[in-house]
């Protein structure tokens, strides 16, 4: 059995100091002063996002019981066990009191060490170096802000159409094979820019790293992390200290956040990975966490309130929830959609003068071609792409919030990450 090299070889010291240092960017949002409003019982502005933080702070200090939280709902008493975030809370309280801004430290450490986690995560369940530091690279880059600026689209359609007109004009034999590589190029800067996340007014790096309660969605994805990456360790190299660390991190998401529901499906989808590289699974295993699961749902219906005024507002029609998924699975379903409703209003030849309609119909082709070139890679790939549509599954049904796509954004990584190494990989061949 291989045994793993993740913490001896010198590449991993300069790959994490690399996710780290693409960390630090994101120190811009957490050091920025934001007036965060008074923590006091007056004049409360229910309309600012800061409102749950300062009314979490009245709470506890009028509780004076962190152990309270591991039985009871959390401060807001809206349904939902979260001790470990509150912890988090207590901790920023007693260090920061009324200093607010300086709770966003808490939420950018956290972070920090779920990037870490992703690279380790990812390294076991494929033991491919590449894979494992180009996907702590993007995560990084995505969760820190640092790539938020950068006009992915437009340097993709670039680099796109030189291919094209490189390919037809001087490699007209290889031609289809650089339109190929350039439709992928032309969706890897769509999945880049994180289109898919852009629903609400904030970007998913500052719920992850500016804002405080934003660490229900981060804390349990560190716990996740550390639940997935120890499974995939554990059937790897069969001791049971992996296969305990697993169950800690599991039992951990859930006294984190109800996303954790996903972490045993992830599992089983890390098992199914790990069959298929010829991995020996025990299958019997993957019981445990299934069963827990099960147990954390009955007990947080039985004794938290799912009637909650809160529950009623964040659901919508279950229709809506299959439309976002559809569009996490082909990205140009959207573009799909415009372009099919311009043929079809009767506009008539008109449609063929809109740009709109242009520019729709190459996001499509460019979507298709990617996925008929990423069958080279299907592995990796589709492993990304299915593993980061079904951890976001159950918040598709909710009024989205960014922060639901935190833990998902993991998996979206190997899945740009597999078509970046195609890119790169194919293009040294063609040349």
């Amino acid at each position: 059995m291989m045994r793993s090299t993740f913490f001896t070889e010198r590449r991993w010291f300069f790959t994490l100091l690399l996710v780290f240092a693409i960390n630090l960017w994101g120190l811009g949002m957490v050091l920025k002063y934001e007036n965060m409003g008074e923590v006091t019982w007056e004049k409360w502005d229910k309309s600012d996002e800061n409102h749950d933080t300062r009314f979490l702070l009245l709470i506890i200090r009028k509780e004076k019981n962190p152990w309270k939280w591991f039985v009871s709902d959390w401060p807001l008493y809206n349904g939902f066990y979260r001790p470990l975030p509150t912890l988090v809370f207590e901790l920023d309280n007693w260090l920061f009191y009324n200093d607010l801004n300086k709770y966003k430290i808490s939420n950018w450490v956290i972070a920090v060490c779920c990037s870490f986690l992703a690279v380790w995560m990812i390294w076991e369940v494929f033991r491919k170096y590449s894979l494992a530091a180009i996907s702590g690279v993007l995560f990084a880059g995505w969760q820190s802000s640092l790539f938020e600026n950068i006009p992915w689209q437009e340097i993709a359609a670039l680099l796109a159409s030189v291919m094209v007109v490189y390919g037809f004009v001087y490699r007209r034999k290889d031609f289809w094979k650089w339109f190929g590589l350039a439709g992928v190029i032309f969706f890897i800067g769509r999945e880049m820019s994180l289109e898919l996340f852009k629903m609400e007014f904030r970007e998913v790096s500052y719920r992850a790293m500016a804002w405080p309660p934003g660490r229900t969605a981060t804390v349990m994805t560190l716990f996740a992390l550390i639940s997935l990456a120890a499974y995939a360790r554990f059937e790897r190299e069969k001791k049971a200290r992996w296969g305990f660390l697993s169950l800690f991190g599991l039992i951990g998401s859930f006294m984190s956040y109800e996303q954790s529901v996903v972490v045993a499906p992830a599992m089983i989808a890390i098992a199914i990975a790990l069959h298929i590289q010829k991995v020996p699974v025990r299958w019997i295993w993957l019981i445990v966490p299934v069963l827990l699961t099960g147990v954390y749902l009955v007990l947080h219906r039985t004794f938290l309130d799912w009637t909650h005024p809160y529950h009623l507002r964040a659901v919508r029609p279950w229709h809506s929830g299959v439309r976002d998924m559809s569009y996490w699975l082909f990205p140009a379903k959207r573009d799909w959609e415009v372009v099919w409703n311009l043929l079809t209003m009767g506009v008539g030849a008109a449609t063929f003068f809109l740009e709109v309609f242009w520019l729709g119909l190459v996001k499509v082709i460019a979507n298709v071609v990617a996925y008929i070139n990423a069958r080279r890679v299907w592995f990796p790939a589709l492993f990304g792409l299915l593993t980061a549509v079904g951890t976001y599954s159950p918040m598709a049904f909710q009024h989205p919030l960014t922060h639901y796509f935190y833990f998902p954004m993991a998996f979206l990584a190997i899945f740009v990450a597999t078509l970046l190494i195609y890119v790169f990989e194919e293009y040294k061949e063609l040349t």
